[in-house]
């Protein structure tokens, strides 16, 4: 996701293109990193699980911001407890054991996946 490579084809997105992330509806964040329009347009017609879903929603940007969630305890009833931190925090690194880079798009506009691909979607 520090590179802005597609979580699909594994090629860089410009940083002057638009980058979808997919996922469930009103997303704050992504664990999941962002694609090119072409491969969100594959993956929702090629996966099933997408495909068949009615609650997927696409969220489209031109930048993201990351911060890195990290486990940082157990409660007394033994669940983990996680905290986010800024990306690259030195400090972080000491509070606990890394457990998921999570991207943050920014002036993001949203669409149902069904939606877009009926509509916006780019040909194939």
């Amino acid at each position: 996701m520090s590179k802005r490579l597609c979580g699909i084809c594994g090629r860089a997105i410009r940083t002057t293109s638009r980058l979808v992330f997919i996922g469930g509806p009103n997303a704050s964040f992504f664990i999941e990193p962002p694609v090119h329009p072409r491969c969100a347009t594959y993956a929702l017609m090629a996966c099933p699980t997408l495909a068949a879903a009615e609650d997927v929603e696409l969220t489209i940007a031109r930048t993201y911001s990351l911060r890195e969630r990290r486990m940082t305890g157990v409660s007394a009833e033994y669940t983990l407890i996680y905290d986010v931190f800024p990306y690259r925090d030195p400090a972080a690194r000491r509070r606990g054991p890394l457990d998921f880079y999570l991207a943050f798009p920014e002036n993001a506009e949203r669409i149902a996946a069904k939606v877009w691909l009926a509509d916006h979607a780019p040909a194939l």
